[in-house]
């Protein structure tokens, strides 16, 4: 019989604990999908490593370097700034090494702990002692060695190397050694005193030292080459002796000389038979040359210079001039040569140096680098030997080049916008001729192969913008053209506008000494020369220069004078960017009167112009002029050059003013308000 309580049934009921458990476990399930889904959607933190301080076991810093599980550490390298060089020859008896490496680690020279900054940079100086000194520089395991050369006595020596000459050929020897030594050279078995030069400037000689030079002939009847040994060179001051020797020197044998020789004259290019076997050496540091016809006795611009070393076939007979003043050698490339010129106020100076031999029967170039140096634009090239070359500014007229009523070189405009440099015999050419896109002056270069040698072009990147050139053989034998870039100056708020800081203008003062050039009277009858009167204009015009922050350099400040070539060793010497002659005029008629500029080179043509507008203008001269002149120091390339001749001083009204101090300020401003206006060409 079935029993009902309400709705529900009479059977026996779920365990309740039961149905609690399960409950628990749900819920924990969800709990635990609720934490995942929370985890997942939240990024990771980077892990972070413990930074500890860790003192490197025996090192000279308190550095420290950081503990990471992730990577060792790496030191940093050793970087030895200075010297630059492993071997170093100096005339100081002490030696900085500066640089800089891993301050965490032991640094010693010759054993000896370096101490540096937290940076790691250190700066070392240990004393040297005479001769040949040795550091040993050990960091990290590994050691570099360094050399240094102390001379007391001597600074350098030449010849160093091994050389080799043609027979009858002169071996110059010149050594830089301190002022008041005893300096002698044994050569051959003979002993020479060497005496202090006369020309001192621009051989790069240090303070306190001076060069010593002296000559040896060898022979010219050897029938094979002689291998003459070492020359030893012995210096002695204040008690001090040191001794040093060179590489061999090596003769070759005699050759036959050749009057005519076609064999070795190319038949194109303008060179000319001059036979082979006997060889012209330039000797002085540069060699004025003249077309071979040429017998007066004065180069022209289209007559470059050659550099000291040049080599070519010359002829056996020696040229005299029409003054009959100068001798001269015609050179197989065309060009005629000084044997001796006249170096005013002194004796002559020898520039050709003559013997028999043999010379390669091809030249070979190789271009190197056009590098900007500031001031200059600097080209190498490698050569096979030192043979002659042919520099032309091209795309220039000139008024009368070629004669008929007198050479004139004179030109309405300097327009050339290109350089031809063409080397003799040069059959080979290597290298690629790159120009940097940033070069003050050239944009490219243009190579042309002739029939007997090779033509350099290099164009401006503006034409009419180039400034003066030069050429030498470095100390690696290697052909090296400088060329003048263009200015950089500011404008400015003083008198002139600009600002010529950095700029070098040297003052050649013409006359003095034995020479007091022109001499004059004033209305009055009081006598003046023209060397004073010149000396106390360029003093002037060095103090109005000066206000524009010019550096300015004058060839004599006193009444003594120096020789052509002192001047010009002087102009290279100082990096001289800008040369004013400061002259006054005079004329057999006493009604010549006024002012006038020269220059030579086209590349002057621009600030003489600028010198004599702004004299013009100021109003202190009867006329003024612009013309051509041959004067020998603005036949200098290295830099522009203006001749002034600043009135006459055979004329009496200009001597008046000539003499008359408070004019004499008005030129000098004259002719630096024309400066100024030229370097505002370049002014930013």
């Amino acid at each position: 019989m079935e029993h009902r309580r309400g709705k529900y049934s009479s059977k026996k009921g779920p365990d309740i604990r039961l149905i609690l458990m399960g409950l628990i476990v749900v819920l924990a399930i969800l709990l635990i999908v609720v934490i995942c889904i929370a985890v997942k959607g939240k990024k990771p933190e980077p892990t972070q490593p413990t930074e500890t301080t860790t003192q490197v076991p025996g090192s000279s810093s308190d550095a420290t370097v950081p503990s990471s599980s992730t990577a060792p550490y790496t030191p940093a390298g050793l970087e030895v700034l200075f010297p630059q060089q492993s071997h170093t020859v100096t005339t100081e008896d002490t030696l900085t090494f500066q640089g800089t490496s891993d301050p965490t680690l032991d640094l010693t020279i010759n054993g000896q702990l370096v101490s540096r900054d937290a940076e790691g940079n250190f700066s070392y100086t240990v004393q040297l002692s005479s001769g040949n000194n040795t550091f040993e520089i050990a960091y990290n395991g590994e050691t570099v060695v360094y050399t240094a050369e102390y001379r007391y006595v001597v600074e350098y020596f030449s010849p160093s190397s091994d050389q080799t000459y043609g027979s009858g050929a002169t071996v110059f020897f010149e050594v830089s050694a301190r002022t008041g030594s005893t300096v002698t050279a044994t050569f051959n078995s003979t002993t020479i005193t060497l005496a202090k030069g006369a020309n001192q400037s621009g051989f790069g000689a240090s303070e306190g030292f001076a060069i010593y030079v002296g000559e040896y002939t060898l022979t010219n009847t050897n029938t094979a080459d002689l291998d003459l040994g070492q020359i030893t060179f012995t210096a002695t001051y204040n008690g001090v002796t040191e001794t040093y020797t060179s590489g061999n020197i090596i003769c070759q044998k005699s050759g036959q000389i050749l009057a005519s020789d076609p064999s070795v004259t190319p038949s194109t290019g303008g060179y000319q038979d001059v036979g082979s076997g006997y060889i012209g050496e330039v000797i002085n540091y540069s060699a004025e040359t003249f077309y071979y016809w040429d017998n007066y006795g004065y180069s022209h611009p289209v007559n470059n210079y050659l550099p000291e070393g040049t080599l070519d076939y010359v002829t056996t007979d020696i040229l005299v001039s029409d003054n009959g003043e100068e001798t001269f050698r015609i050179m197989r490339c065309g060009y005629r040569v000084f044997t001796k010129k006249n170096n005013p106020p002194a004796a002559k100076t020898t520039v050709l140096n003559c013997y028999i031999g043999k010379l390669p029967d091809h030249n070979e170039i190789g271009f190197v680098s056009m590098k900007d140096e500031g001031q200059y634009s600097v080209m190498t090239l490698d050569v096979l030997w030192k043979a002659p070359f042919r520099l032309l500014l091209e795309a220039q007229d000139y008024a009368n080049p070629n004669g008929g009523g007198g050479r004139s070189y004179e030109v309405s405009a300097f327009t050339s916008s290109y350089i031809d440099i063409t080397f003799c015999y040069a059959t080979v050419f290597t290298g690629d001729l790159v120009i940097p896109a940033d070069n003050p002056l050239f944009s490219h270069a243009t190579l042309t192969q002739n029939e007997s040698d090779c033509t350099l072009r290099l164009h401006f990147k503006e034409a009419g913008a180039f400034y003066g050139w030069d050429a030498n053989y470095n100390d690696k034998g290697q052909l090296c053209f400088t060329f003048l870039n263009p200015p950089k100056v500011s404008k400015s708020d003083n008198a002139y506008g600009v600002d010529l800081t950095g700029i070098t203008i040297m003052l050649d003062v013409g006359h003095g000494g034995a020479d007091p050039g022109a001499s004059g009277y004033t209305s009055g009858g009081v006598r003046y020369t023209e060397a004073e009167r010149n000396l106390n204009l360029a003093l002037l015009l060095k103090a109005e220069l000066e206000k524009m922050g010019a550096t300015v350099l004058l060839n004599r400040e006193d009444s003594s004078t120096r020789t052509v070539d002192e001047r010009i060793l002087m102009m290279r010497g100082a990096n001289v960017d800008l040369l004013i002659a400061v002259h006054h005029n005079s004329n057999s008629s006493n009604t010549s009167r006024g002012f006038d500029s020269f220059y030579y080179s086209p590349f002057s043509h621009v600030v003489t112009h600028k010198v004599n507008d702004a004299t013009k203008a100021a109003g202190i001269y009867s006329s003024s002029d612009v013309g051509w002149h041959i004067y020998y120091m603005g036949r200098q390339t290295y830099c522009p050059v203006v001749l002034t001749e600043n009135g006459y001083m055979s004329n009496p009204a200009d001597m008046d003013a000539i003499a008359d101090q408070a004019t004499n300020v008005k030129k000098a401003q004259a002719i630096a308000r024309g400066i100024a206006d030229y370097y505002l060409l370049f002014a930013e």
